[in-house]
């Protein structure tokens, strides 16, 4: 799966914490590829057995606490952690699973799959400002 948003974000900066709201809206693709690889682990072939797009949208929210401040002539040099959730509805998108492409009498079938793509982001990570 890879997916893409348009991300707005109200963030005032409150001295040393930066807590900050988000709407997003955007898209994802699921795509399920197949590969054959020899025994030295080299791609003989590769196939995209099925894909889908589904729209996402969504809402988050988090807090950027700041461990280090350096004020330069331009602008503050800023280190924060980031700590924060998104949650993302999804329209529903067909997709293959694991076992799901199958030989039947000489021919290839594909069992499809179809739900929702709702999913909720947890994110830890760190942030600079320069």
């Amino acid at each position: 799966m890879a997916m893409g948003h348009l991300l707005m974000r109200l963030q005032p900066g409150l001295d040393r914490l930066w807590p900050f709201v988000e709407g997003l809206i955007g898209g994802r693709y699921f795509y399920t590829r197949t590969t054959i690889e020899s025994e030295q682990q080299r791609e003989i072939a590769v196939s995209n057995n099925y894909e889908d797009v589904a729209l996402s949208y969504g809402y988050g929210g988090g807090l950027e606490i700041e461990l280090y401040r350096k004020p330069t002539p331009k602008r503050t040099q800023r280190f924060l952690i980031h700590l924060g959730g998104r949650y993302l509805y999804g329209s529903e998108a067909e997709y293959l699973r694991k076992g799901s492409i199958r030989r039947e009498n000489g021919r290839v079938v594909y069992d499809v799959y179809r739900s929702r793509t709702n999913v909720l982001i947890w994110r830890f990570g760190v942030t600079f400002h320069f």
